[in-house]
């Protein structure tokens, strides 16, 4: 029994004893620190607008406790620069202790003030330990961009909006009754969370095949590149008119665009055409009783309907490619719907679809539910599309996959010739804008169905 006890009594001092060597602090100069990576790196922060948080490990591979005598941003309290260490915020903290073979985080932001560049420019500072004598140092390195900013902002008149720099919005910016937004090639606009890019009046956003316009979130670093629901997204309200939408990509919103009641002239509310609507967290395009024409676009992950309209309305798609699969989402809903009805009320409907892919993870990925039935118009001609519905045309082809090149790294090309999209349109050579496909290239007669022409 002496014996257990004393074997018992070795063990526990022997277990003291290194529990307090992995906290005794070591005063020894060649104790080192280690860190996840020499440099913290920020991709492009607009002025003013802070980043976002990145993350810094700072590990002790010491056997030892050591104590940082300190923890510093170079800059100091001009810096650009503001850090966290666990928990604890200030340009510069003593006497940080990490335990031996522990480690600890160091949490950094930036907001860079702007300067007269137009291009982008680096703010560079670094982090400084100093530990029993010796200093180590990580690298801090951000891109600024200047932008033109607005908040909460109207336009009023005739405003055109050049691509010298980037325009980033906050809350909300609304195109106000009779007046026109024209946005010129190259465009890049940045939405802040929630907001909203409305119009009452008329937006021309005019793209070109070589000079497109982007409209997404605020959030340039790469893990939001794919990220839905960064922003609000764009409203066209009624008796907002002759609204048209050329190149340009939409993405990360909650909806894409929403368009309101028919056209008070006999113009369509909005022309889209060549462009992207991706990434949505509920729907890429939504319209209520409007009048739309739509050609050689692409729609693609989109959380519940890549294109839907409500309540009747006139809507005419051609050459458009609808890709969605459920890389992101627990979709449930079709790809594309049309209604002529909300709850009890109707209006007519009138559909014209030629032409186009409507593809994705369902079975069924596109829907028209009816009830006014003998004052509806559908054509529904020369589509590839996903569906258990045999009522379809015979010149539409069903449930034969349109072999995209790479959708799960967005490139919705057509493999090549053996596609069975290939060749299997029909030429819409009266219709201005389709002899060419979205990437300007001829079409052949007959033509391949979707936005892009086989390879």
């Amino acid at each position: 029994m002496r014996l257990f006890s004393a074997l018992v009594l070795i063990i526990t001092v022997i277990g003291v004893s290194s529990c307090r060597k992995e906290l005794d602090i070591t005063k020894d100069p060649s104790a080192r620190l280690e860190f996840s990576t020499d440099t913290v790196l920020f991709d492009t922060v607009f002025t003013t607008l802070g980043s976002t948080t990145q993350r810094l490990k700072v590990y002790n591979r010491n056997k030892n406790a050591v104590s940082i005598s300190s923890v510093r941003i170079g800059g100091g309290s001009g810096s650009s620069y503001r850090m966290n260490v666990d928990g604890l915020p200030g340009n510069e903290l003593h006497d940080i202790e990490i335990a031996g073979n522990d480690s600890i985080f160091v949490f950094v932001e930036v907001t860079i003030d702007p300067n007269a560049s137009a291009i982008p420019f680096i703010v560079a500072d670094s982090l400084l330990f100093d530990l029993n004598g010796n200093r180590q140092q990580v690298q801090l390195a951000a891109y600024g961009q200047n932008a033109h900013f607005y908040n909460d902002s109207v336009i009023s008149g005739n405003v055109t909006w050049s691509n010298d720099l980037p325009h980033v919005v906050f809350n909300n910016l609304i195109v106000d009754s009779g007046s026109t937004l024209t946005i010129m090639p190259g465009t890049k606009i940045y939405m802040y969370k929630s907001s909203f890019f409305a119009v009452l009046g008329t937006l021309k956003s005019n793209g070109t095949l070589t000079d497109s316009i982007t409209i997404q979130g605020t959030r340039l670093e790469p893990i939001y590149y794919d990220e839905p629901g960064q922003w609000n997204g764009m409203w066209f309200f009624r008796g907002s008119t002759n609204n048209e939408i050329r190149y340009t990509t939409i993405k990360n919103a909650i909806q894409g665009i929403r368009v309101d009641s028919l056209p008070e002239s006999a113009n369509p509310n909005l022309v889209l055409a060549n462009s992207i609507v991706k990434n949505m967290q509920v729907v890429g395009l939504v319209a209520y009783n409007a009048q739309i024409e739509a050609f050689n676009n692409l729609f693609f992950n989109c959380g519940q309907y890549a294109i839907i309209g409500m309540y009747g309305g006139k809507y005419t798609f051609l050459h458009n490619t609808i890709g969605n699969y459920n890389f992101m989402f627990n979709r449930q809903t079709p790809s594309v719907a049309f209604t002529d009805y909300i709850e009890i009320f109707t209006n007519p409907l009138e559909v014209h679809l030629v032409n186009n892919i409507i593809w994705g993870s369902l079975n069924d990925e596109f829907l028209l539910d009816l009830k006014a039935k003998p004052n509806d118009i559908v054509e529904f001609e020369y589509n590839l599309v996903r569906s258990s519905n045999t009522s379809f045309s015979a010149t539409n082809i069903r449930n034969r996959d349109p072999k995209f090149s790479k959708a799960e790294k967005e490139d919705y090309h057509l493999k090549d010739q053996s596609s069975p999209a290939y060749g299997k349109g029909i030429y819409l050579n009266s219709f201005p804008g389709l002899s060419t496909d979205m990437d300007g290239k001829p079409r052949q007669n007959p033509p391949s169905v979707g936005c892009y022409e086989a390879l």
